[in-house]
Order: structure tokens, then sequence, then C-alpha cells
């Protein structure tokens, strides 16, 4: 699994690079509602990269080993760290997210009870936390101590239609794709850029929903909450680190933009992230295509772990040499499957030796694999000079 998420990171990085390098030019031009949604660009690009082959056309060439009659069986191994540092790295990211449902469970458990909102539960907890959306399955928003004190009707009002908000767009579930995909790709920098910008811009779509239709003492509330808000942000937030959780809480150095963000209000232009969806998702898929092409016309790499096939007593004594043609798949997984003798010489001496040799072979693990990989086995008496 490593070797193919690895290949992967090409065409992630390249869509992620773009999207952050053209993410001040597109908020200006299409706005919040519209950048948010060009982060489908991401997932798509991934289906796409991990489609198979397509290009069936030309079968690997043939490979060719020596069999010797004075040889036991040799095995050639490679020992991969990598893959190893990989898993621990996504292990660390599961003890994290449990860590912080724990803390979650915690805070859920120490909160007062709080009018429901829209049918969404909702409770006060102690600490100036919030509010915050948590909860993938049963959302629960998580309003700070003092929330009926420190803000207005009108602005308590418009920060719960915000968590909402996020709610009816699933916005929990969004944040758990992305952190699923930090943890495949935590050693990849560009997807912790991206991931940050997605969080924002996750922040200032909502913010455009919730005031989509907001006059100006509404949308000067708003900013005034947010202004509060901020104001606390030397303080302990427990809420801001949940991984899935979705936040009102901003730090100081983002309100500048969500504050310039509230001023204005574009809408979703569908069909430009229709296009570009459509555009970058055809650019991906013929370049993949095209890498495919280009690895079945290169030399089929060896086998990392080679049984020796067993030479046969019988032949041995009796002096006889001859080869083997097998034809056989490579699995993603670097397995071997489907193997067939299409040729033997003398006919049926070395078939079975050389099935139960070739059936424990294994290669690179690969995205797709190869179809129809070829082998000659010489079974010589002696080595060839």
């Amino acid at each position: 699994m490593f070797n193919q998420w690895l290949q992967l990171q090409l065409p992630l990085s390249l869509v992620l690079l773009a999207l952050l390098c053209a993410r001040p030019l597109l908020l200006q031009r299409l706005g919040a509602l519209t950048l948010y949604r060009l982060w489908a660009l991401v997932p798509a690009v991934l289906l796409v990269a991990m489609l198979p082959d397509l290009n069936w056309l030309q079968a690997p060439a043939m490979q060719s080993y020596q069999v010797l009659a004075k040889q036991l069986s040799n095995t050639v191994r490679e020992v991969q760290l990598m893959p190893y540092l990989w898993a621990l790295g996504v292990l660390a990211f599961v003890v994290l997210l449990l860590v912080q449902q724990w803390q979650l469970r915690q805070v859920l458990q120490q909160g007062s009870a709080y009018p429901a909102q829209s049918g969404v539960k909702a409770l006060q907890h102690e600490a100036r936390v919030g509010p915050v959306l948590a909860g993938l399955l049963q959302p629960v928003i998580i309003l700070p101590a003092g929330f009926a004190s420190r803000f207005s009707p009108l602005q308590q009002q418009q920060m719960i239609r915000h968590e909402l908000v996020h709610w009816q767009r699933r916005d929990p579930w969004f944040n758990l794709l992305g952190y699923s995909l930090l943890a495949l790709s935590w050693f990849n920098p560009l997807c912790w850029l991206a991931l940050y910008a997605f969080r924002q811009d996750q922040e200032l779509s909502c913010d455009a929903l919730v005031l989509a239709a907001a006059d100006t003492p509404q949308r000067i509330a708003y900013a005034e909450a947010l202004l509060k808000n901020a104001a606390d942000s030397n303080t302990f937030q427990p809420g801001a680190g949940w991984l899935c959780s979705t936040t009102y809480y901003g730090a100081k150095n983002q309100m500048k933009q969500r504050l310039t963000e509230l001023k204005q209000h574009k809408p979703v232009r569908q069909s430009a992230v229709m296009a570009a969806v459509l555009l970058v998702s055809t650019l991906a898929f013929g370049w993949q295509q095209q890498l495919y092409a280009a690895v079945d016309k290169a030399e089929p790499a060896a086998p990392i772990h080679r049984v020796e096939p067993k030479y046969p007593v019988q032949a041995a004594q009796q002096g006889i040499s001859g080869y083997v043609q097998a034809k056989f798949d490579i699995n993603p997984d670097g397995s071997v499957s489907n193997i067939v003798i299409t040729k033997s010489v003398p006919e049926a001496t070395f078939d079975k030796v050389s099935l139960t040799a070739l059936a424990q072979w294994r290669y690179q693990a690969s995205a797709t694999g190869v179809k129809g990989a070829t082998v000659q086995l010489d079974y010589m008496l002696d080595e060839a000079p």
C-alpha cells in the first residue's frame, strides 16, 4: 500500500500546489463559496490517479534466469524500512485522534444543558470553548461560558447559525477526509499547508452563507462577534484542535481576512467548479495513462524475493538439461498469480519445480501490477561460460 500511495504523491502535490498558489486570486475573483468547492479537485485527482492501467497492447519483455544442478534454493530479499516508518506516522495520527476523542468526551460530560438548536443538541462549557460543532453522527454545538451575557441575541443567533451551516454541509465529514489524507501523507509538507488553508476556506465560505441575505446591521453584529472571540485567542481553546470539529473561533491573524470577506458576497459559480474538476481530472487521467505506458515499455523489474527451483534429481542423474517458459500476473502487492507454463523442453520435466518456485516470487509493489509477465528458466548442468 505504501508504494501505491507514494506514487500518488506527485499528482496530489501538483494539485495542492496549484490551489495554494492560486488561492488568493481565486478568493478575490470567485469568492469564498466557490473557492471552498474547488477543494473537491483533491479527491477527484486522487480517484483518477488510482484508475487502473488501460494500456494492455504490449506485453513486458521476457526475463531469463539460470537454474544449475549444483545449486540448492537461493533467496534474494530486500528489506525496506520506509513502509514501516510511514505506518508509524499513520499510527501516530490514529493515537492523536483517539486522544482528542477522549478530550471531547470529557468536555461533553462537563458541559451544562442548553436548549437544542434546530434539532441539534447544544451544551455550554465552563471554559471559553467555541462555539464548536463536534460529532459525526450525533452533532453537538458546544457554546462558551457566558455565551448569553457576552453576545447580543442577534450575535448569538448568527453564531449558532454558523455552526448549523457546518452541520448542514456535513463539514465534519469533510474534515475527517482531510485529516485522513494528511495521516496517509504526513511526510508531504504541502498536505499540512493545504489542510490549514482548507479549514480557513471552510470558515470563510460558512461566513458567506450565514450572511448571504444579511443587511448592514447584521453584518456589523457578526463582525463584532468575530472580534470578541478573537480577543480571547490567547486563552486555552481545546475545541480549536479537535480533528473533525468545526469552530467559530479564529486566531487574530485570520480575522483580517474574515472581516474583509464579510463586506462582500459572491454567489457560487458551480459551472466554474465543474469545469475545473473536469479539466484537472482529464489532465490527471491522461498523465497517469502516459506514465503507465512508459512503465509498460520499460524493462520489467527483477523480483525482490526469488526462490530458485530445485533441479530434479532424476534429470540431473540422467544429464538432462532444458528450459521452461512461464507466463503469470504480478499483483499490485507484488505477489505472483495465474502461473501458466507456455513451453517446456523436455516436456513436463521441469514444470512442477518451476511452478512451485514461481509461486513464491515477490516483486516490488506497484499501483496496478503487471498482466502477462513472462520468464524463462534455463535448467543447466553446468554454468554457461
